[in-house]
């Protein structure tokens, strides 16, 4: 129904850091035409975020790990392209 309304819905979901899973209840990410996931690592004082695309169905995208960055103009994605997103 979503798709037919041209509409972008996202579907947020928590895992814990030790499991192996892409999602809560192990079907979302068959579902889903888009699966990015958030990294997070703290060392010391630094904090650090990655993204990485796991999957986008009909795309090429970027591999690997990607550093996300917050500014004030909005959040800095960089990898071999990089980009900003206001």
């Amino acid at each position: 129904a979503l798709k037919r309304t041209e509409a972008t819905s996202l579907l947020i979901v928590e895992v814990p850091e030790e499991s192996n899973k892409l999602s809560t209840f192990g079907f979302e990410e068959f579902v889903a035409d888009g699966v990015i996931l958030l990294h997070y690592l703290g060392i010391g004082g630094e904090e650090f975020v990655n993204l990485q695309i796991r999957k986008m169905r009909r795309t090429k995208h970027e591999r690997g790990f990607l550093s996300l960055r917050k500014g004030k103009n909005g959040l800095f994605i960089s990898g071999r392209g990089s980009m900003m997103i206001r």
